[in-house]
């Protein structure tokens, strides 16, 4: 078996209070809900795994850099296939690109084949297992989608509570969200100019994203 380690070729995060506002270039992305104003946002992620056209999933996992969060419990969040692409500076919660709509605002996505997944809301890095469903993903990406696998981070409820997380963006140097697949056989991969995942501590913005 061999592993392969990718990081995003783009990401970006949604926000339905300001659903005009524009966030491909941050180095931090968010995705669940606030109580005030019972908002929401949600993250895009989208990985090119072409190299391993033809290849076998035995395991896939996810790695995320936890900056901040919101309570301290252990929250259900859901992995949605994208079934649409998306332009990285242009995406927001209305728009895919420049003035052209998702067909439902905050993005599509299919249900079909989601992930869930509980995660403790603790600063630091975030693996998210190997699990049959994120590995049936990642196939589908490799066998049907030539080889793009593209999701989206959301809340399961989506109600009015802080629950919420901030993560490295692809746009962070360092910390950038890893998708690690391990297939059968030995795939011809990209080399890949990585820096280690190391947790490392941020305070959150004073954007006015949460209080």
């Amino acid at each position: 078996m061999s592993t392969s380690i990718f990081t995003p070729t783009k990401n970006t995060w949604l926000h339905r209070a300001v659903p005009l506002e524009l966030h491909g270039s941050d180095v931090d992305a968010y995705f669940g809900t606030l109580a005030a104003g019972a908002d929401v946002y949600r993250m895009l992620v989208q990985w090119d795994i072409s190299d391993l056209a033809g290849q076998v999933v035995m395991g896939a996992t996810l790695r995320f850099n936890i900056l901040s969060h919101g309570d301290n419990n252990v929250n259900n969040y859901y992995i949605y296939r994208m079934t649409r692409d998306y332009t990285e500076s242009e995406a927001c919660w209305t728009n895919y690109a420049a003035a052209a709509a998702w067909t439902t605002p905050g993005g599509d996505f299919t249900a079909t084949g989601a992930v869930t997944v509980a995660i403790p809301h603790v600063d630091g890095i975030l693996t998210i297992p190997s699990a049959a469903t994120l590995v049936a993903l990642v196939q589908d990406a490799i066998t049907t989608r030539a080889g793009i696998f593209s999701i989206m981070l959301r809340r399961v409820t989506e109600a009015a509570s802080d629950v919420w997380l901030q993560v490295a963006s692809n746009d962070e140097t360092n910390d950038q969200p890893i998708l690690e697949v391990t297939t059968l056989g030995n795939p011809k991969t990209r080399p890949y100019n990585l820096r280690p995942c190391i947790y490392r501590p941020r305070r959150m913005r004073s954007s006015g994203y949460s209080q």
